[in-house]
Order: structure tokens, then sequence, then C-alpha cells
């Protein structure tokens, strides 16, 4: 139980500093006319999720277990997380000084 807020604890830090990571790169990289819709488009893609992984984590415990799910859905959030780091051009973006 300990490894599971352990993991928490870190996923709630880097998700914090990936927020500061994408409002900057938000402000710096989108024209000004257009934040407001790409936010938008951002918050759907981001929460529409949300509910079918809430209903489907009972389910899948039950049948999988709930470590086993813990730690593939922990996983898959690592990947899911890291794949924009595969397109070039996310990689090469720089900070306007």
């Amino acid at each position: 139980m300990y490894w599971l807020a352990a993991s928490t604890f870190i996923a709630g830090l880097s998700l914090g500093l990936y927020s500061i990571a994408w409002e900057t790169t938000l402000q710096e990289q989108i024209p000004k006319n257009m934040i407001s819709r790409i936010s938008s488009y951002d918050n759907l893609g981001s929460f529409i999720a949300i509910p079918g992984g809430q209903l489907s984590a009972a389910p899948l415990a039950s049948v999988f277990g709930a470590s086993r799910v813990a730690l593939v859905g922990g996983f898959l959030w690592i990947v899911l997380t890291l794949c924009p780091l595969a397109v070039p051009s996310v990689r090469g973006l720089r900070h306007a000084v």
C-alpha cells in the first residue's frame, strides 16, 4: 500500500511540473487570439477519458486484481506521458527568451 501512496505523490509532483511547462509553452508558442480555443480542446482531450477510466477500474480490478490494474495503469500513464517526446519538433522546442 505504501508503494501506491509514494507513486501517487510522485505522479502529483510530475503533474504539477508538467502543468507549469504546458502553460508556459502555450503562452509562448500560441498566438494570443488562439489560446482560448487551444485551451478548450486541450481540456476536452484531458478530461474526456476520466469517466471511462473511473467506470472501468472496479470491474477490471475484480477480474485482474487491484494491484495489477494499478501497476498497468501507472505504466500506461508513464508511457503515454512520454509519447510526445518521440516527436522531433517537441523535443527541439526551446523557451523564448
